[in-house]
């Protein structure tokens, strides 16, 4: 993805995503504002970008049809988490990775932590991780934060599984 492209997603937000649409959570968990692509005008450009980035890595890697961005504004955070919990589909055995990319950089705080360990990543950098890693971001000090969040799965034929 390119700085351009991102910047392009940002705009889309801007201009088309409101307060309906996003999803707020707020507990012990995360504070964030989460909204998903899926039936928005965006959303092929953006699936494009990504299947491009991941099968430059492996040809059999497909993403998912779902896809987020996610707000995070002064106080909001994700606490540490894994991202194999809980539901059938992020149990599939196809579901490989979870995955992203960070769209901007005008913020303080809202670090992203792998492992224990801090991760810098470039506007536009496709990240990917096990699913069963845990992973979180820090509290934002200033600005907004916004990110690209998806699984990486199997290629199955021509069939998508999730």
């Amino acid at each position: 993805m390119t700085i351009s492209d991102a910047d392009k997603i940002l705009n889309f937000h801007d201009q088309h995503l409101t307060e309906f649409y996003g999803r707020t959570f707020a507990d012990n968990m995360r504070s964030n504002k989460q909204y998903g692509l899926q039936n928005h005008s965006i959303y092929n450009f953006i699936k494009q970008i990504i299947t491009k980035d991941i099968q430059n890595i492996n040809k059999d890697w497909i993403p998912t049809d779902w896809i987020s961005l996610i707000e995070y504004v002064k106080g909001d955070y994700f606490n540490t988490h894994k991202d194999d919990y809980g539901n059938k589909a992020n149990k599939d055995p196809n579901l490989l990775y979870s995955a992203g990319y960070l769209l901007n950089d005008k913020f303080d705080g809202g670090s992203f932590i792998l492992n224990g360990k801090r991760q810098v990543h470039k506007i536009g950098e496709l990240f990917y991780f096990k699913r069963d890693e845990l992973h979180e971001v820090e509290p934002i000090k200033l600005g907004k934060r916004y990110s690209l969040h998806f699984g990486i799965q199997k290629k199955t034929g021509n069939k998508l599984l999730i």
